[in-house]
């Protein structure tokens, strides 16, 4: 539209006017409005409210507030009126000699106090207008009417404005943060979901729960693809080594331990302990925080495999005792008999 207005404006009417196929004013006319036209150009900057997050909340606390500003004009309205009215009844009552000039100017008629009474709203022109009136008036009532119109006006009203456009402002910011927090707990629903769909690959038995055992069963092509999919929906990067460290620790904090032929072959933990393990993975900290899971892993393998080693020690040690006990029971039967004879 705006395009339009400009091409009409610019090539066009200049066109018809130059062929004297119109005459000059009307051209002038509408060239006047399609001028007009092209000055809401201008509202193109509305745009940077809606780039600008903290510009939409106070846009909106202004509009939020404007209703409540209108009812605080209609007030000062009503006591511009009064103090007219008032003023007015006294300019028609008072000889004021060669000021009547002014005071006409000023409270000549309703709508003209008003206009006076307006602008002292703004703090302007009341001390020449209290000046005027004191020559007249006893200073103590004029400068006593004065404070009491400027008090209510200028500051009570200003400052009722001031602490709305505040409330409002406050409002608006709450209702901002509780709005992304919403946000944040959809999403984190959202991620939760689609986490739990991508891993019940690993769940082979169908009972919400995953052990070492199932994660090795599962085909490489399914586990390559959840692995794509922990990237796509949460940007975790792993590997499948990384992943089988992560199953296994979070089995080694959170599973129930069973009987078993093997290590965490039946151990068990609940998928929704895996999904909420992963989401916590996510964020600017991931990497750094598999990195930290990684040697957590390595941390505790190495330790198992001391213990192992440990463990095997003290099983030659006790099988070694256990001979030397079978041999002294052996020779003990030989030693009483010779006891004996003796």
């Amino acid at each position: 539209f705006l395009v339009t207005c400009s091409v009409l404006n610019q090539i066009i009417l200049p066109t018809l006017e130059h062929l004297h196929m119109c005459k000059s004013h009307s051209i002038g006319n509408i060239a006047f409005v399609f001028s007009c036209l092209r000055s809401f150009r201008i509202l193109r900057v509305v745009r940077l409210f809606t780039i600008f997050n903290e510009l939409h909340i106070l846009l909106s606390a202004f509009v939020e507030a404007m209703k409540t500003v209108a009812w605080i004009g209609v007030i000062g309205m009503v006591v511009d009126y009064m103090f007219a009215v008032s003023m007015v009844n006294l300019a028609q009552q008072v000889d004021w000699g060669e000021d009547a000039d002014l005071i006409n100017a000023w409270f000549g008629n309703l709508w003209k106090a008003m206009r006076t009474f307006f602008i002292v709203m703004t703090l302007a022109e009341w001390d020449s207008i209290a000046l005027t009136l004191e020559k007249h008036i006893h200073p103590a009532l004029v400068y006593a009417a004065a404070a009491l119109y400027i008090l209510t006006t200028a500051f009570s009203l200003v400052s009722l404005i001031t602490g709305i456009l505040s409330d409002k402002l406050i409002s608006a910011q709450m209702d901002n943060r509780e709005r992304q927090r919403q946000l944040l707990d959809e999403e984190q629903i959202s991620i939760h979901v689609e986490l739990q769909t991508a891993l019940k690959c690993f769940d082979r038995d169908g009972d919400g729960r995953i052990s070492m055992g199932e994660v090795k069963d599962t085909p490489n092509e399914d586990v390559h693809l959840a692995l794509l999919d922990l990237q796509r929906i949460a940007q975790i990067t792993m590997t499948v080594d990384d992943f089988l460290g992560f199953i296994e620790l979070v089995i080694d904090r959170m599973g129930e331990t069973g009987e078993c032929d093997s290590k965490h072959q039946r151990i068990e933990v609940s998928l929704e302990a895996v999904v909420d393990a992963l989401q916590s993975q996510r964020g600017q900290a991931q990497a750094h925080s598999l990195w930290k899971l990684s040697s957590t892993v390595h941390k505790v393998r190495q330790q198992v495999i001391r213990n192992e080693e440990q463990l095997s020690r003290v099983e030659m040690r006790l099988s070694g005792i256990e001979s030397k006990l079978a041999t002294l029971c052996d020779a003990l039967p030989h030693v009483v008999s010779r006891a004996g004879t003796s």
